[in-house]
């Protein structure tokens, strides 16, 4: 169960971010997957770092 604003997000809708993140902007994507884009801006971050 989500604790508060929190929820997981599975590795292929990571997956699917990164992949987007080649043709839209953070904000684009947050408005087509409903996830904020602080998260696909931390899930970049960490794909980049890795």
């Amino acid at each position: 169960m989500p604790y508060g604003n929190h929820r997981h997000i599975p590795q292929a809708v990571k997956e699917q971010i990164v992949t987007m993140s080649a043709h839209m902007k953070p904000g684009r994507i947050a408005h087509v997957t409903g996830i904020s884009t602080r998260t696909i801006r931390r899930t970049m971050e960490l794909w980049w770092k890795t």
